[in-house]
């Protein structure tokens, strides 16, 4: 059985004070039960009322509970759950842990949404979660929300399919003491695999059933418990009770007290607090340490308002259900509130006038993430019927674009233009003085989908461009986008800087006005976090491509070996069976490393934050002639 050292000293400490008393062994009927599924739509569904309770490792799970008032004022010495084999698969490793939420059985016998029942992603079907916004059953077991777990193996099943399953006497204690709400059932086991010699057999997440309560009466599950002493003695009051210094967000705190000693032989199993005379949910109440040492809660989900003192009680309750006398003190909640950002993207404008025209084509300008259909003109997402002529960069009537960035940010914008257009060159130029705005300009290529041609990558423009392209034709194309890319450079002085967004055609010529307001703030060169992409293969001349990558504030990481083991020409040093020769390796990776395969670019000289090295199963020590079939975990 799994359980943490205080768990032990608990439990040894229980078993040496049981000694003089007498003992005794309650048998208690499983008073409510449900199984949760985590997998799709099921995640929403209830299974209170089913005649069966499923284990599935991290797709599903189950919840019992039995009525702790029996077990009142008594020491638990030792508890087991008695289950009954519903299906061909038994139960292996198993862990039981506590509960950190009121729950509502439910009554569906299949999977079913039940409004008010418990399901995996709600307390309360369909809208009151288990913890915080957004959180789902996760967030009250297994160690979080203040839970206990302990795993233990399962019996073998007997000639009538039951098997036991040893319950940690700290977790039944948590029950008594109202610090729990029931018994959470997680398979440990999923996955099955075995060897013959070297035949490998696995058995993908069996379907493990057990009766339910719901079940015939003799084969529904129950509990055994094995009591000691009597303790009505409640701990005494948690010493210390204070706030802890921090910068947290606004409206929330964190407070801290010592786990006080219990004055039975139960022990200090948990905690009760109210802030403000009102009980703290559960799954914000922190389990308790060892007696004498310190926990610590975060005040948050409660709904007051940043700087508000509140008044903090916190009472302790042992494994027998004592409450002991409360602690208090006023915590005042921190007034931390986000920073304004120096400026913000413009709003759409209220109204949108016709679109301007480029001889006979109709232009519009948009996000670069949103994509045209070349046939249909069909908007994705779904846009508002104004959005091509009034969004957050483009005002239509007005003839105008309007960006925002940072120094040391890109900003991008495609040009769609609907109809014909021959010889275009695009132009894009700010006026005034010192550093300037880069612009590069690309059109969208198109690729298969479903729904039909679709745009997608960009292909950087090297001269005049022909709209719809007459080398790469779509049948029945109306409308083509150019891609614009504005790079903002480090040293530009912040605020409106003015340009002109020039289309020359052959026969025509449509000039917009664009403002690029630059907020007094630079991004950083060095990244905060590393959106990585990977690959198993580079084209010819790799380093434009982690250039590219790199240029776009990303990584490309390629995968060095394939997946037979065979390390990809040049990826790793050279390898003599004695000595590894870096020359060549140092030569084609170390400028990327250094940096100074970046020099010239915006991020200048930074450099590659993350690389896959060449050490796998298959090198640098190969695996043939080396491999042992055997598996540590058998011998």
């Amino acid at each position: 059985m799994k359980s943490g050292p205080w768990v032990l000293a608990w439990s040894l400490a229980v078993s040496f004070a049981a000694w003089s008393a007498e003992e005794s062994t309650l048998r208690l009927p499983v008073a409510r039960d449900t199984w949760f599924s985590a997998v799709g739509s099921e995640a929403d569904c209830n299974l209170g009322g089913s005649s069966r309770l499923k284990l599935k490792s991290i797709q599903e799970m189950s919840l019992v509970d039995f009525d702790p008032a029996p077990l009142k004022g008594r020491v638990v010495l030792q508890a087991s759950l008695h289950v009954r084999l519903s299906g061909d698969e038994t139960l292996k490793r198993v862990t039981v842990g506590t509960f950190a939420s009121p729950w509502i059985e439910g009554t569906a016998e299949t999977y079913q949404p039940q409004a008010g029942s418990s399901t995996f992603r709600r307390q309360r079907h369909p809208d009151v979660p288990w913890a915080g916004p957004g959180s789902d059953l996760t967030a009250v077991v297994l160690g979080r929300g203040g839970s206990l777990w302990a795993s233990a193996d399962a019996s073998a099943p007997d000639a009538q399919r039951w098997q036991t399953i040893p319950v940690d006497p700290k977790i039944v204690a948590a029950r008594i003491a109202g610090v729990s709400e029931g018994f959470f059932l997680f398979d440990d086991t999923g996955t099955e695999w075995t060897r013959q010699g070297e035949e490998f057999t696995m058995r993908l997440f069996p379907n493990r059933f057990v009766h339910s309560r719901q079940s015939r009466r003799d084969s529904a599950p129950y509990f055994t418990i094995k009591l000691g002493p009597r303790d009505d003695e409640p701990p005494t009051a948690p010493r210390n009770l204070t706030a802890v210094d921090g910068v947290l967000p606004a409206g929330e705190a964190d407070v801290a007290w010592i786990t006080p000693e219990d004055r039975g032989p139960a022990g200090t199993i948990g905690f009760f607090v109210d802030i403000d005379g009102k009980a703290a949910p559960r799954y914000l109440i922190p389990a308790a340490s060892s007696p004498g040492e310190k926990v610590v809660m975060r005040l948050r989900d409660l709904g007051l308002p940043p700087g508000a003192k509140v008044r903090v009680t916190v009472r302790a309750a042992d494994g027998s259900g004592n409450v002991g006398p409360a602690a208090e003190a006023v915590v005042r909640l921190s007034e931390k509130r986000a920073p304004a950002l120096p400026g913000q993207t413009p709003e759409t404008p209220q109204t949108a006038g016709p679109l301007p025209v480029l001889g006979n084509a109709r232009v519009a300008v948009l996000d670069a993430l949103d994509k045209i259909h070349p046939t249909t003109r069909e908007l994705i997402p779904k846009r508002p019927p104004r959005y091509l002529a009034a969004n957050h960069l483009w005002n239509a009537q007005e003839k105008q674009v309007r960006l925002c960035a940072a120094k040391n940010e890109f900003v991008e914008f495609q040009v769609a233009i609907a109809g014909e257009v021959r010889g275009l060159r695009p132009e894009l130029v700010f006026a005034g003085q010192g550093p300037k705005p880069a612009v590069s300009w690309g059109r969208y290529g198109c690729v298969a989908s479903k729904a039909g041609p679709l745009p997608d990558p960009v292909i950087p423009l090297d001269g005049p461009v022909n709209l719809p392209d007459p080398q790469r034709p779509i049948a029945g194309q109306r409308v083509a986008s150019l891609h614009c890319e504005v790079y903002v450079p480090h040293g530009i002085e912040a605020g409106v800087h003015r340009g002109v967004l020039r289309l020359q055609s052959h026969d025509a010529r449509l000039d917009l006005a664009v403002t690029l307001e630059v907020w007094d703030f630079t991004l950083p060169d060095f990244l905060s976090f590393l959106p990585e992409m990977n690959c198993y293969g580079l084209p010819a001349g790799e380093r434009e491509y982690y250039r590219l990558a790199h240029v776009h504030r990303t990584v490309l990481n390629r995968v060095p070996y394939s997946q037979n083991g065979i390390v990809a020409e040049g990826c790793a040093p050279r390898w003599d069976g004695r000595r590894l020769d870096w020359t060549e390796w140092d030569r084609r990776f170390g400028p990327y490393f250094d940096g100074s395969a970046f020099a010239d670019l915006p991020r200048r000289l930074v450099p590659l934050e993350c690389f896959y090295l060449p050490l796998h199963e298959n090198w640098p020590s190969p695996m043939e002639g080396n491999y042992n079939g055997d598996y540590w975990a058998e011998r």
